[in-house]
């Protein structure tokens, strides 16, 4: 039997300047389901911007300080995924 591996490829995409509105609205910040099928936010008429491809904490991390309404970062201890 041959199983294959396939990795789902996904690329978190946002603006950060929504996270603030929804946190100051919400009191929370939360990926748009728009931001699927687009390249740009319609709302503020900007470009997504989106997250390298980082390891799995560094993705966690990054997604934690977005989700508060903080850019993220690239340090030099990033760690990168090859």
């Amino acid at each position: 039997m041959v199983r294959l591996a396939v990795k789902v490829m996904y690329q978190s995409l946002f603006v950060l300047i929504v996270f603030l509105e929804d946190i100051n609205e919400f009191g929370f910040g939360y990926f748009h389901k728009s931001w699927l099928s687009s390249d740009r936010c319609e709302i503020h008429c900007k470009a997504l911007e989106f997250l390298p491809d980082l390891s799995r904490n560094n993705s966690i991390e990054w997604i934690g300080e977005i989700l508060r309404g903080i850019r993220p970062s690239i340090d030099t201890n990033v760690e990168q995924k090859n």
